[in-house]
């Protein structure tokens, strides 16, 4: 296949790029500096402590440093891993991103964690993924330029400096040219973006969060309601305001069995949730879709039949499920949530009620 035009090709065939040079360098205690698929770093061993303070005194006081992996099973046993993390190194890694994660006091690599949080990356295609794969160690690694100076995207940018301190291994210029994101995730589940980098915010948010699904039929009553209730709740009782609660690992959904797409909601569902200060007015109906079902960690539908259909759908789609996800359940564990729909707003207030009477709370993280 022929190489995406986008991605500049790297100055030296990969034969000639000298691996076993850098990695002779780092096994004596120096350091290297590389190119990542996003920009330029400088690395040491971290069972080198010299070559360790070396880099601490080039990059100035203690800054923290990142512990790059050659593949995301050199991280277990580490650091404590939410389901969020783990999403978003599935979804990410190798990749762009850096996962700054709560370190366990058993950890080879305490030591270089700042404030009881340890960074750790797994880097995609480019010769520092190459070297790593054949480093006996993790490395630790932090961006190639003096406190302050901007990330070197190619060799010409690299500080004299580093040149004089380090062996330099060029190979080009890094095809991402931005440095790396990086995502703190707590073991409350929270995400927070601690530096924007080479993937979006919002794509960081949608791939940690745990999908809450609210099911009924049509997609203009029941769920719509339960999804916009819940969203209510949860914020309320993690602290946030209901925008920011995807930023708490969490965020809501709802969808019919039957729906047509783009329909409004009931206008008596509207009038019920606006006594209660919640706008549904822009709410538009969506068919329940495979994606949609294999992507939510927890399933509420309104009755028991709506239950057995999602069940048999999943049976029937083999789809590949949310590693915390559990079976779909009825949102009423006592009985079905009669459908409100042609009656009076009395009615539509009652169901309310009951979905804020039923409503479960919300999902906690998975820490391992």
């Amino acid at each position: 296949m022929d190489q995406d035009p986008r991605i500049p090709r790297e100055s030296r065939p990969r034969s000639e790029i000298p691996i076993a040079e850098a990695l002779a360098r780092l096994e004596e205690g120096g350091l290297v500096v590389l190119p990542t698929e996003t920009v330029y770093g400088i690395a040491a061993r971290p069972d080198r402590p010299e070559a360790v303070r070396r880099l601490r005194s080039l990059k100035g006081g203690e800054r923290p440093f990142t512990l790059h992996l050659a593949f995301p099973e050199q991280a277990a046993g580490e650091c404590a891993w939410t389901v969020q993390a783990r999403r978003l190194a599935r979804r990410f890694w190798p990749g762009p991103m850096t996962l700054v994660l709560p370190v366990l006091r058993e950890s080879r690599f305490e030591a270089f964690a700042r404030d009881g949080r340890l960074g750790l990356r797994v880097v995609g295609e480019s010769p520092a993924a190459r070297l790593l794969a054949a480093c006996p160690t993790p490395l630790l690694m932090t961006s190639a330029n003096l406190p302050g100076g901007d990330p070197a995207r190619r060799p010409s940018e690299i500080h004299p400096a580093l040149r004089e301190a380090a062996f330099v291994l060029e190979a080009g210029d890094c095809p991402v040219g931005k440095a790396s994101s990086v995502v703190a995730a707590g073991r409350d589940g929270r995400i927070e973006i601690l530096r924007e980098g080479g993937i979006e915010t919002t794509r960081i948010l949608a791939a940690a969060v745990t999908l809450c699904l609210f099911v009924c039929t049509g997609n203009t009553c029941r769920s719509p309601m339960a999804e916009a209730l819940a969203r209510r709740e949860w914020a309320r009782r993690l602290g946030v305001d209901p925008p920011d609660l995807p930023a708490a690992g969490l965020m809501t959904a709802s969808a019919g069995c039957a729906a047509l797409p783009g329909q409004p909601a009931a206008p008596e569902a509207v009038a019920a949730l606006a006594a209660l200060g919640i706008d549904l007015g822009s709410h538009r109906s969506r068919p329940l879709e495979d994606g949609l079902l294999a992507r939510a960690s927890r399933i509420y539908a309104m009755s028991e039949a709506q239950v057995r259909r999602i069940r048999e759908r999943l049976e029937e789609s083999e789809l590949p499920l949310e590693e915390d996800a559990e079976a779909p359940r009825r949102l009423d564990p006592e009985a079905d949530l009669p459908d409100p729909l042609g009656g009076d707003l009395e009615l539509y207030l009652r169901t309310r009620d009951r979905i804020l009477e039923v409503l479960p709370p919300p999902p906690s993280p998975l820490v391992r």
